[in-house]
């Protein structure tokens, strides 16, 4: 088998947590490369490459699965982090990658989302998201006024400070702090949340089918200072003049699981251990 390391070096005891996978990996004849960034993750990405073993916390894994799912490799994550939704283990853990090569592991499939910043029906920039796509103000402190259309009918106007789309694997994220719905990963689906939204204004949470295209359009009395983040990692800023549509990609993320755990189990382990 072969495999690629992606460490964050910023983590506390990266180092020593990428020596101990290293050992078990190569124990099992494992091939291994270590990459300590995106860039070089592809660059050192080995030709038939089984698996990825991410070191970090969630954006670690949002990172990685930016390149990941361009290659359909399965990320398998080692938690670093604070919350580690998306990780599989802990660093206490590792004993549990043996199950990769005794034929216990299996992949999950995620939804990931296309956004498109159009701006005369042309594409300006493009992002493919695991987690979330936020449109949202940016150093100014102020309210926004925004439009959410769904499959080309009016959904609903909301005066907020931000608009978040997420996927089911980004309900734990930014989107839940919003008050959005927690949602089983294994949906496939889309929902919108304003962030911080004016009394007077639409204020609820949506959902909508995973085939729905949705478009957010920004109020003409706003020039600059509106963003589009994805995966709170890239980010481009929005005009007047622009619209954001956001689709269903036909990328996924491959999580590589290594034991049966269902997410309501994890969900309530993850609450007791960090709240």
């Amino acid at each position: 088998m072969k495999a690629l390391i992606f460490v964050n070096p910023t983590k506390q005891g990266a180092e020593e947590c990428l020596a101990s996978v290293k050992r078990i990996l190569e124990r099992n004849n494992c091939a291994c490369d270590v990459a300590y960034g995106a860039a070089d993750a592809s660059a050192r990405l080995p030709e038939g490459c089984d698996f990825c073993a991410v070191l970090g916390g969630d954006g670690t894994m949002l990172a990685a699965a930016g390149w990941a799912s361009r290659t359909g490799t399965p990320l398998l994550g080692v938690d670093l982090g604070r919350l580690g939704y998306m990780s599989e283990i802990s660093i206490d853990e590792l004993d549990l990658l043996s199950n990769v090569f005794s034929g216990e592991a299996y992949t999950e499939d995620r939804m990931m989302l296309d956004a498109s910043v159009l701006r005369g029906g042309k594409e300006r920039a493009r992002y493919t998201v695991l987690n979330e796509i936020v449109v949202s103000r940016g150093a100014v402190t102020r309210l926004i006024d925004l439009e959410l259309s769904c499959s080309g009918e009016k959904v609903g106007s909301y005066r907020a400070d931000g608009l978040i789309v997420s996927t089911p694997t980004g309900s734990t994220a930014y989107s839940m702090s919003a008050g959005g719905p927690i949602i089983d990963p294994s949906l496939e689906l889309m929902t919108a949340s304003a962030v911080c939204p004016h009394g007077l204004s639409f204020s609820g949470s949506m959902v909508f089918s995973p085939d729905s295209v949705l478009e957010i359009s920004v109020s003409s009395k706003y020039h600059g200072d509106i963003f589009l983040t994805a995966d709170g990692r890239e980010s481009t800023e929005v005009f007047c003049e622009d619209s954001v549509r956001v689709s269903r990609s036909r990328s996924i993320t491959k999580l590589l699981r290594l034991r049966s755990n269902s997410f309501y189990k994890i969900l309530a382990q993850k609450f007791k251990e960090k709240y």
